[in-house]
């Protein structure tokens, strides 16, 4: 029994997991570039009631090696995410529907432990080499569209 609910968390996890494609270009007079392009589900949490569908999700991130240890780029999102079923609203379902489509940009740098100590000498070191500090600035947009409220007469909001 035990091991089928391995076997079951092991599959659910890889199931969960988001789609993601790198791609390493270095051009002979350059340093490394790295492409990553992600993609995925979303769907909301919180304080609102179930009917809550899966919308997509997308990011495309570039970052440029500067040195093996310390890396900058830039980082694009795009996604939606929703409330209810349109055209569905107060049927079985939520009294209301409600769309959020959300854009993001940003810049980050990237520094590893790495470009103080180059040539660690024990695991411990080599894995401590691999941790790195950074920080970023990004705009994130969210539009809310196709907002639909259709609420019985003696609903009582959670909150004002």
């Amino acid at each position: 029994m035990r091991s089928l609910r391995t076997i079951l968390f092991v599959v659910s996890a890889l199931a969960c997991e988001k789609a993601n494609a790198q791609v390493q270009y270095v051009h002979p007079t350059s340093r490394p570039i790295s492409v990553t392009i992600s993609g995925g589900v979303t769907t909301l949490y919180g304080d609102v009631p179930d009917g809550k569908p899966f919308k997509p999700a997308g990011k495309l991130n570039v970052d440029y090696n500067i040195t093996p240890f310390i890396a900058a780029g830039i980082e694009g999102q795009y996604g939606k995410m929703a409330i209810g079923e349109e055209g569905k609203v107060g049927e079985l379902t939520p009294p209301l529907y409600m769309e959020n489509t959300y854009y993001s940009a940003g810049v980050n740098a990237r520094i590893c432990v790495g470009q103080f100590n180059p040539y660690p000498r024990t695991t411990l070191g080599r894995t401590v080499n691999n941790t790195y500090l950074g920080t970023g600035l990004s705009y994130l947009r969210a539009e809310h569209e196709n907002i639909t409220r259709n609420f019985p007469d003696n609903y009582q909001p959670i909150a004002y």
